[in-house]
This record gives C-alpha cells, structure tokens and sequence, in this order.
C-alpha cells in the first residue's frame, strides 16, 4: 500500500487597511492511495515529497507542492491563505491509475473563510489534508455574521476548526468538529459521540475552571477510557484515532497563568486558549488534528501547531506579535491577526510505503 498527501499551504498575515480584517489559512493537501505490486529486488518509482508553503508576513501564504509516486498516485499541494478574501480556497487533489487495487483519493480542506458580509475580525485556520476519511476539514466553517473576534482551530481528518461569537480561540477539528464555545476544545476521534465545549470526549468532555487553570486534556481513549495508546507504527496510528481532543485552556492574569489549550489525542484537534494580557497558545494537535485557535489583547500569541494531517490554528493579537500554527504534514498553516503578525507554514507532504507480503 503506498498513501501519497500533498503538502499544505502557508497561512497568511495581515498588517493594516484592507487586509485587517479576516487572513486566511492555508489549503489542505490532497490525498491518493492505491495497492502496488512488487517482486523482490524489483526498483520502486521515484517518490517525491512537496515542500510546505511559506507563512506570509504581512502577506499572502505560498502554494504547498505536489507528491507523487512515479506516476500512479498524485496529490497537490494546496494554496496559500490570501487576505481579506471571501473564497473558498484551492485545497489539493488526489489521482490514482485505475489499474490499482483499493484506488483512493481525497481533497484536502479549505483554510476557513467568511462572508464579504463580514466587517470584523478573524483569523482562521488551516484547512486539514485529504485521507482515507474523506475530505479534509476547514480552518473554520463559513461565516455570514458579524461575530466580533475570533482566531479559529485548524481542520483535521474531516473534523472543521470550530466557531464562536466572541473573543475566542476556538478548538481545532478532529475526526469530528472543534469545539464551538469561546475557548473550544479539539474534535475528538472516532470513538467520540460528537463534538463538543470540550472537545472529543465520548460524552464532548468537561471544560475546565478557567479561574485557576490554564489548560485541561480529555483523555477519553476509545471505548473503555484507557489513559493512552502507545503506537509507533505510523501506518496503525492512522487506523487507530480513537482518541479525544484537548481541552480549552483560559489564561489568568492574577495568578500568572498562561493560556495553553490541551493537546489532542489520536484523531483529536488541540483545544483553543483565550487571554487578556498574558501568553496564549493554542492546543497542538494529536495524528489527524488541527492545532488549536489563540487570541489575546496584549501579549504573545501562537496557533496551536497540526499533528499529521491537521492545519495549523489561526492567532489573534491586538498589540503583540501573533504568529499562525503551522501545519502537520499535509495540513494548511494558520492564519495571524496583528501588524507584526507571520503566519503558520504549511506542512510538508508525505509519502507512506506499508508492504505486507501475498496480499
């Protein structure tokens, strides 16, 4: 079996005027898969790796490149985040022969988007990358609303960056969807029921006390909530996202409490963090998980970076650099929100050879 992803475009960034308003993330990488024949001492096709976009820095994100295996499986790259825009995006596509055995391809997701209805502020995240689960998911689905301030969670393996209405980092999706409160938690995996204020519990999770802690992780793990899954082999880690999403995390000034949202599990997006006048870092990303979204007034502020295949979480900062998550592997790059702000680079491509013998 040999699994191909295209690689992620870069986030951008916005410094004033016109392009104040909503960055973009960066486009998903497509997908392509395909059984492959082989006899021993026989010469493999030549493989290529697309290089990630760049993140811009008051800028436009770069394309993400194309990989490939010889020529019967192609995924593209996806487009870099553009600001201010009101598309879609471009995310990569996916092709395989025809003559091979459980054929596949899958389009990667869009970097979020809004409405040109839209008059305030948002960054989104990156769109997520092409898998056997479908279609990527979106930095953050479509707004046609105003909604005040909002830096959104990066897509994952079909899971969208979640939404808000209000100055919030919102969680990035999973297998299922970020967490839609305003410090949402990630998506949770396949083992989750749905999405949820917390993310990806079985039941949505619990959210924390947001008055003395400055970050939780669900830690649900399949049916029978074991704490964890040590699994090394990729090509298992990608069958295997049962896993939940990391939970919000809320900084505090007065006990000196930095905002950090919890880190996904298998199939879960990292939890969005929200704070006024302290650090602020979103949640990264388990295998198949967005990064976590990240706002704040006054002080440093990060997108929580994509495990493989998730986009990176978009970053809002009023007066301090703001820089967008980047992207896993395949994953688009968060977007940025400030004068000073960069956004995420997308993901490198990825190209998965998994031999099994008389198959």
């Amino acid at each position: 079996m040999v699994c191909v992803w295209g690689a992620g475009g870069g986030g951008s960034a916005n410094s004033s005027g016109i392009d104040s308003l909503f960055p973009r993330g960066g486009d998903g990488g497509g997908y392509a898969q395909g059984i492959i024949d082989v006899v021993p001492g026989q010469v493999l096709d030549t493989i290529t790796v697309g290089a990630g976009g760049a993140g811009g820095s008051h800028a436009n994100g770069s394309a993400g490149g194309t990989s490939s295996y010889g020529t019967l499986l192609t995924a593209t790259g996806g487009a870099g985040g553009v600001r201010n825009s009101v598309s879609a995006g471009s995310p990569g596509t996916g092709t395989a022969a025809s003559n091979l055995r459980q054929a596949y391809t899958a389009t990667g997701g869009a970097g979020g988007s809004v409405s040109s209805t839209i008059s305030n502020n948002r960054a989104t995240g990156g769109g997520g990358a092409g898998s056997i689960y479908g279609t990527g998911g979106s930095g953050g689905p479509n707004r046609t609303v105003d909604f005040s301030i909002e830096a959104v969670g990066g897509g994952g393996f079909g899971g969208n960056g979640g939404f808000a209405s209000g100055f919030a980092g919102t969680g990035g999706g999973g297998l299922k969807d970020g967490g839609f409160s305003n410090q949402g938690g990630g998506g949770g995996g396949s083992a989750s029921s749905g999405s949820g204020q917390a993310g990806g519990g079985p039941s949505g999770g619990i959210p924390p006390n947001f008055s003395t802690t400055s970050s939780a992780t669900v830690t649900f793990i399949g049916p029978s909530n074991a704490p964890g899954l040590a699994i090394s082999n990729p090509y298992l880690q990608y069958w295997a996202l049962c896993g939940g999403g990391g939970g919000a995390g809320r900084g505090n000034n007065t006990y000196n409490i930095t905002g950090v949202g919890g880190s996904g599990s298998f199939g879960g997006g990292g939890g969005g963090a929200q704070s006024s006048s302290i650090e602020c870092y979103g949640g990264t990303g388990g295998f198949g998980g967005g990064g976590g979204g990240a706002t704040n007034s006054s002080s440093l502020t990060s997108g929580g970076a994509g495990g493989f295949g998730g986009g990176g979480g978009g970053a809002w900062g009023s007066s301090s650099t703001s820089r967008g998550g980047p992207g896993g592997n395949g994953g688009g790059g968060g977007a940025a929100w400030n004068s000073t702000g960069i956004g995420g680079n997308g993901g490198d491509g990825a190209v998965l050879l998994y031999w099994t013998e008389g198959y």
